[in-house]
């Protein structure tokens, strides 16, 4: 719990940095939503498999360019890891915590009111045992993109423009 509000005060301080540079800018400020696919890692100790999982978090986009835009990301997706071990009679099942803090970009064409977007991001992604007995770890990590997002009024009025309503697939 701690290192998740270390994380987002962090999320909070880069955001609220932002707004001198936003004030030429258009900028979007608001929550996330994913699937995060499973996977997994053969290890000289067996094998260790990631289930797939919802996630939440929340997300600030900086227009850079015309159709391109900075985003920095934070996730946080509680899941299952199924740890496999040679000569074990059963698979170890231990719930995790991951939780992933990216910077990117995506490339999203203004199409009209509903609006294909792609990107990638990279960072740091933190595995966070909610048991005893089994220590966390933090890695690099990569994410793609992809969706829609939903404009809510025409596309020459996006000064006033409400909150984005955006369906998002990462990996």
């Amino acid at each position: 719990m701690r290192r998740t509000m270390v994380l987002l005060g962090a999320s909070i301080v880069v955001a609220g940095a932002l707004p001198e540079y936003a004030h030429a800018q258009r900028m979007e400020i608001g929550p996330s939503g994913s699937w995060q696919f499973g996977g997994g890692l053969d290890t000289q100790e067996g094998r260790i498999g990631v289930e797939a999982d919802g996630a939440w978090g929340g997300l600030v986009d900086i227009w850079v360019s015309g159709d391109g835009l900075g985003e920095l990301l934070y996730s946080r997706q509680a899941t299952t890891v199924t740890i496999a071990e040679p000569l074990q009679p059963a698979d170890t099942v231990v719930d995790v915590t991951v939780q992933y803090l990216h910077l990117g970009g995506l490339y999203e064409p203004a199409v009209g009111r509903v609006r294909p977007f792609a990107g990638a991001t990279a960072g740091l992604t933190w595995f966070d045992p909610d048991e005893a007995g089994f220590s966390g770890a933090s890695r690099f990590s990569l994410s793609f993109c992809g969706g829609w997002q939903g404009v809510p009024c025409p596309p020459d009025r996006t000064a006033s423009r409400g909150p984005p309503v955006s369906h998002t697939l990462r990996r």
